[in-house]
């Protein structure tokens, strides 16, 4: 960690950590970019779940309900969940007359122990667009028993008050207060509630993993794999969805396996090494153009177009295209016999043609057997669309 001081005082940084990772494998290619603003490139390799799903809501009177989930009581208690978006506002909610706030105003609060003025942070930067793990631990009398951690890392604690969470007979809610006000806005994936409280090693352990509603003391477990807010414990608190609120297919890079990064200062050749080995993996870029180290809507992205595939060995030949200006191009086609002949300029070098049948769910790929800037295509095709990059 990090440690600044001045006569003021002194602030500690998060704590950082090494992961060491034991018979890797090595993912190479090459990026091509040729547009203007330029900037660093980031290429991330990561591992998904096959058909995972999470829960959208827009901010706007979207919610879900668990009915006959009303007693958080008791001395000890974890929140955990999966979120991506613009606010964390009433993630997770129980309220009547006191309240437990899972993500409020970037805290997470409970009314018996300070309530809006003594929260725990609910973690920097979660609202950046990506997708975070954020939890929320308590155990009441507890030296630093109140604690939040974001992608398994502790963000924030301090002690517990001695006292115990009341029941509140009333349900919780995903999204909002009561089905009022406070929306949230963004996506929520595995929401998981323990009536127990979570060590910093078995955060630091699982908070990647995917549960399945056999834990011990997991109250409940909502996943939407299955396009509703059913839980996935013995305990049945399934929700019910309102507004505007939908499940839809979603990637979470991490979540049940691996991300490995890296940032090149431009173009050209690219190899990560020590990757886990997987199965899922994905690989993509983008141009940082505004140096933020996010991947912002209007920055260039491209993904392989070997996704997903598993990683069991050493992976080469991945060619990612960020694209960009590179002047007037102009491909002629012409037709002899049963071929279409597709060509371009010869003194133009470095493109590449690509192929879909279908601009509907286009699966470009890479047409091959192109010499001299031509390409001799058979027209026994119904259709198909072609791109010069």
């Amino acid at each position: 960690s990090v440690i600044v001081s001045n006569l003021k005082g002194e602030a500690s940084s998060r704590a950082g950590s090494l992961d060491v990772v034991a018979d890797g494998a090595e993912i190479s290619g090459n990026i091509t970019y040729s547009g203007n603003p330029s900037g660093k490139i980031h290429v991330t390799a990561a591992s998904f779940l096959p058909g995972n799903q999470a829960l959208t809501m827009d901010g706007n009177g979207d919610f879900v309900i668990v009915p006959d989930l009303t007693d958080l009581s008791g001395f000890e208690l974890t929140i955990q969940y999966w979120f991506r978006g613009e606010s964390i506002q009433s993630a997770v909610r129980q309220q009547s007359g006191g309240y437990i706030v899972a993500g409020w105003n970037g805290l997470h609060i409970l009314s018996d122990d300070g309530g809006t003025g003594a929260g725990v942070n609910a973690g920097p930067n979660v609202t950046d667009g990506q997708w975070h793990h954020l939890l929320m631990t308590w155990e009441g009398g507890a030296p630093d028993g109140f604690r939040s951690y974001v992608d398994g890392k502790l963000v924030e604690q301090r002690d517990a008050a001695d006292t115990e969470i009341g029941w509140l007979d009333a349900p919780v809610y995903f999204g909002s207060f009561n089905g009022q006000s406070e929306f949230m806005n963004g996506q929520l994936d595995e929401i998981a509630i323990w009536e127990r409280t979570l060590t910093g090693d078995e955060v630091a352990a699982m908070w990647n993993m995917p549960l399945d509603g056999s834990e011990q003391g997991l109250l409940g477990l909502w996943k939407f794999d299955d396009g509703t807010a059913s839980d996935a414990t013995p305990n049945q608190y399934d929700g019910a969805l309102n507004g505007d609120a939908v499940i839809q297919p979603s990637n979470i890079p991490g979540f049940g396996g691996d991300v490995s990064k890296d940032v090149l200062d431009g173009a050209g050749l690219f190899t990560m090494t020590n990757v886990p080995k997987g199965s899922n993996y994905h690989v993509w870029a983008f141009v940082d153009v505004n140096g933020n180290f996010l991947q912002d809507e209007d920055e260039p992205r491209s993904e392989s177009n070997t996704n997903p595939f598993d990683l069991n060995g050493d992976v080469a030949d991945i060619e990612l295209d960020l694209g960009g200006v590179i002047g007037e191009v102009r491909i002629s086609f012409s037709v002899s016999g049963a071929s279409l002949i597709i060509s371009w300029p010869i003194e133009l070098s470095g493109q590449t043609l690509y192929q879909t049948l279908s601009l509907t769910n286009p699966n470009w790929t890479q047409v091959n057997g192109v010499v001299d800037n031509q390409a001799v295509i058979s027209l026994d095709q119904s259709s198909s669309f072609f791109q010069l990059r």
